[in-house]
C-alpha cells in the first residue's frame, strides 16, 4: 500500500543520515533496488487484479492465476503446483479422482515429453491471452 511505501521511504531516509551511519552506501543502494522491485511487483499485482481471467487459466481449487502449471496423472486438470502441493500434505489423493498421489507422482508425470509440450503451450496460450487483456 502506499502507506506502507512511505513507511519504508522514511526508514531509507533514516538509515542513510549521514550522523547514523547505520548502513553503507552501497546497502542503501541494494536496499532501495529491493524497494524498487517491490513497488513494481506491487502495481504489476494491482492490475492483474483489475483483469477477468479466463477460468481455463485459474486454478480449479483457489480460482486464482495458475503460475505454475502441472497435469494431474490420469486426468486433463491443469493446477497450480503450489497449491495441490499444499493440499497433498493433508490429502494424499487427487482432489479430483481421489486416485493416490504425492508430489514426486506429480512432478514425475510432469516430467514426461509430452506433458511438458502441454505445459509450454498451456504457458504460451496464457501469456498471449494476458498480454491482450493488459
Amino acid at each position: 500500500s502506499y502507506t506502507s511505501y512511505k513507511l519504508v521511504k522514511k526508514l531509507i531516509d533514516y538509515l542513510s543520515c549521514d550522523f547514523n551511519s547505520i548502513i553503507t552506501t552501497y546497502e542503501l543502494l541494494e536496499f532501495n533496488q529491493l524497494i524498487c522491485k517491490l513497488k513494481d511487483k506491487h502495481v504489476s499485482k494491482i492490475k492483474m487484479d483489475e483483469i477477468e481471467i479466463p477460468d481455463k487459466f485459474c486454478d480449479p481449487i483457489m480460482q486464482t492465476l495458475i503460475e505454475d502449471p502441472v497435469y494431474l496423472p490420469n486426468t486433463d486438470i491443469i493446477m497450480d503446483k503450489e497449491i495441490i502441493a499444499r493440499h497433498l500434505i493433508t490429502d494424499p489423493h487427487n482432489p479430483f479422482n481421489r486416485e493416490e498421489h504425492s508430489i514426486k507422482d506429480i512432478e514425475n508425470f510432469n516430467s514426461l515429453d509430452e506433458i511438458k509440450e502441454k505445459i509450454c503451450e498451456f504457458n504460451r496460450k496464457k501469456s498471449e491471452t494476458l498480454d491482450k487483456m493488459r
